[in-house]
């Protein structure tokens, strides 16, 4: 395995385990290349036909929940009856007069507030007051 661009060392020591043979020199002799950075799609174009790679390119407009709702957001604008599966979102500052509007003393809804540049839980916070949102710049 070519681990190049593996960072992590959990993968590492489970090949170990495995008894799966690591290797950082990308020209060597490997099946699976660990990469956890973004790779573009000409160097899975030239992949042999016994070698894999885990990424896929383009990933990111569906795996971060950013570009997830941002592209969930245009589908439901074209197909409602389709995409009316996953709940209102907003993204902020750009649609944060959109998002006070839905603070009002008739109903105390409950906000989950999910920054961008955080992952894995970190960084969640719930509100009832939009003046309680740390706004991004």
């Amino acid at each position: 395995m070519c681990t190049k661009d593996c960072r992590y060392n959990v993968i590492k020591r489970v090949c170990r385990k495995m008894d799966i043979r690591l290797d950082p020199d990308e020209n060597s002799d490997w099946d699976i290349w660990w990469s956890d950075i973004s790779v573009m799609p000409e160097k899975i174009s030239k992949l042999r036909a016994n070698q894999r790679i885990n990424a896929i390119p383009g990933v990111g407009s569906l795996a971060r929940k950013n570009n997830l709702a941002k592209n969930l957001g245009r589908m439901y604008k074209d197909f409602q009856d389709e995409y009316d599966f996953f709940p209102r979102t907003w993204q902020l500052p750009t649609d944060a007069n959109d998002l006070k509007n839905q603070f009002n003393n008739k109903c105390n809804k409950t906000f989950i507030i999910k920054p961008t540049w955080m992952c894995q839980g970190r960084g969640i916070y719930l509100v009832r007051r939009f003046e309680d949102i740390e706004m991004p710049k």
